[in-house]
Order: structure tokens, then sequence, then C-alpha cells
């Protein structure tokens, strides 16, 4: 039985794993469906984002986890054309995932402040696909990264209560005996 637990699935990850990250994906792509809130704040999604990213990184603490959960839930986005940013969408979760499994690296993920920078990292990682959005509408350099700059300062905010929210989340799933590592 210990040799079936072991053998990696998706990308390296076992089966229990990579259904967990699925669900962080599904759960992504479903806040972003059922709560289009309309509360006049840039970057107040990225609470959902972060939250999801972090999540799926503290309770599969493999390398790339955040990213898959990332990728995979901008691919669906994509396909199912939410979002004001079309396929830059692909770019705006997959660096967020990134920048979440770098810091992650530095075994952030088991300290409540450490849950939180990665939240605000997960708001910062929108930067990328918004300062493409700013330059492909024809903005100056200048005003293209200070408008994206902007943006971002609520996003990190709301990343950061994301990533506080997970970090709460997951240890009440570890407790539980609900969390994907546990056998």
């Amino acid at each position: 039985m210990t040799g079936h637990s072991d053998k990696g699935y998706i990308g390296g990850f076992r089966l229990r794993e990579a259904m967990f990250l699925t669900l962080c994906t599904v759960l992504l792509v479903s806040t972003k469906i059922f709560f289009r809130l309309k509360l006049g704040i840039p970057g107040h999604s990225a609470i959902f984002l972060a939250f999801c990213l972090v999540l799926g990184r503290t309770l599969v603490p493999r390398g790339l986890s955040a990213a898959f959960v990332g990728v995979l839930g901008g691919l669906a986005m994509m396909a199912l054309g939410l979002g004001k940013t079309g396929p830059l969408v692909l770019l705006q979760t997959g660096m967020a995932g990134l920048m979440v499994d770098a810091l992650a690296a530095l075994g952030l993920t088991r300290q409540f402040w450490g849950a939180a920078l990665l939240g605000l990292a997960a708001g910062l990682g929108r930067g990328p696909a918004q300062l493409a959005q700013n330059l492909l509408i024809g903005m100056d350099w200048n005003l293209a990264l200070t408008t994206a700059g902007l943006k971002l300062i609520p996003a990190a905010m709301f990343g950061l209560l994301g990533g506080v929210l997970a970090f709460l989340v997951a240890r009440r799933l570890e407790r539980g005996g609900l969390s994907p590592g546990v056998s």
C-alpha cells in the first residue's frame, strides 16, 4: 500500500494532493463566478486568489503547488471568459502562484505572519498582468507603471487578508484530519 501512496500522478503530486489542488482551483474559479462584487475598490478579488493559492500551498507543501492552482485556475477562467483582462488572467494567476511558491520555499507556510506574507505576494503577483494590460491599451510607460502600482496597493492588502484566512482554515483542516498530507 505504501508504494501506491508515493506514486506521482499529476506533476509529481500524489492523487490525494492533486485532487485537493484541483479542489482549490475549482474554489478559485467558483468564487470568480459567484462573487462578482462591485465594491468600487480595485483589487478586492485578490482575497479569493490569495486564499486559494495559500491554502493549496500550505496543505500541499511541495514545490509549485500554488503555481499549479494558479495556472489551472487561469486556464479555466480564460476558457470561461471570466474577468476583464482576457488571456492576461492566466499571467495574473500564474505569476501570483509562482510568487507564493517562491516565498513558501523559505518555510513561511507554518507561521501566521508567513501566511500573511504569502497572501501579500499573491496580491502583488497580479502586477505584471496589470502592467501588461496598461501597456497594451497604449499608456506611456511611466503612467502604466504608476497606475499598476496604485492598483496593487489594495490588491496586496486584500491578498494579505486572504493569506491569513487561508492559514486559519488550513489549521482547522489539519486538526480535523482533512488535509491531503494525512493518510
